[in-house]
């Protein structure tokens, strides 16, 4: 029997411009994402395009918002490094900025998302992405310890209590029915524009009119 691989998890550092029709910024910004992605390898060929297509995603979205604006943002530079989940359950608690960067990284950039929609994202098979907040992606990485035995269940209750406090049995209790709930890609709300996944690298942008304005 082939042992279980669980979905990985990721943290992306992105670096990027806008574009306008001036040309790009001298200047790059920073995001820093975080993903649960199904298991098996996965190129660097792979990231480039999920990226590029949660950039051009909301590329799009920013010109249906303002369609007089034709900036864009382009992204720079990818590097994709692993979650530290022992760092992530080694968590007292605390809910301060230096516990944030230090443990659970992802509650500080979700206080950063501007344009975005979200600093979090699951992956499915299929390449399909779905924004979460940064507290499902904590419960993610909880259940996920859970699953392949890096936490029992009273490290479990105790971890989601400090993440919820007064819920931790409760969010606890049912922790696998939680972990498949979680775990899936909804389909896309409607009005909602998503690129389908493809090979090619592709790019963020500049927004095909056909996928800003064919949207009602």
């Amino acid at each position: 029997m082939t042992p279980y691989t669980p979905p990985s998890l990721h943290e992306v550092r992105i670096e990027y411009r806008l574009v306008t029709p001036s040309g790009r910024t001298p200047d790059t910004q920073s995001k820093r994402w975080f993903f649960e992605v199904p298991p098996g390898p996965s190129s660097r060929a792979s990231w480039l395009e999920l990226v590029n297509r949660i950039f051009y995603d909301a590329n799009v979205a920013l010109q249906r918002r303002e369609p007089s604006d034709p900036a864009w943002f382009f992204a720079d530079q990818v590097r994709v490094g692993h979650v530290d989940v022992d760092a992530a359950l080694a968590w007292n608690g605390h809910k301060s900025l230096e516990a944030g960067l230090a443990h659970l990284p992802w509650m500080v950039s979700e206080g950063r998302v501007v344009w975005e929609p979200a600093a979090c994202f699951i992956v499915d098979p299929a390449r399909r992405y779905a924004p979460v907040s940064a507290a499902v992606y904590t419960q993610l990485l909880a259940y996920r310890a859970r699953e392949i035995s890096r936490l029992d269940d009273a490290g479990l209750e105790r971890f989601l209590e400090k993440l919820n406090p007064g819920e931790g049995a409760v969010r606890a209790g049912p922790w696998k029915i939680r972990l498949d709930a979680l775990a899936v890609v909804p389909p896309t709300p409607k009005g909602i524009f998503r690129r389908q996944p493809q090979d090619a690298l592709g790019s963020s942008g500049p927004p095909s009119p056909f996928d800003v304005h064919d949207w009602l």
